[in-house]
């Protein structure tokens, strides 16, 4: 996962990165089902 301030955050805790991992995979899903969604459309 890219940090915001452009280097890999290696340094966020355990829990934290948990919790960032569910929201990030949710998100990608998301965006993966808008995706699909859009190429559906005619």
């Amino acid at each position: 996962m890219i940090g915001e301030n452009g280097g890999i955050g290696m340094e966020v805790s355990g829990p934290l990165l948990t919790e960032a991992a569910k929201i990030y995979k949710v998100l990608s899903n998301v965006n993966r089902i808008k995706i699909l969604i859009f190429f559906r459309t005619p």
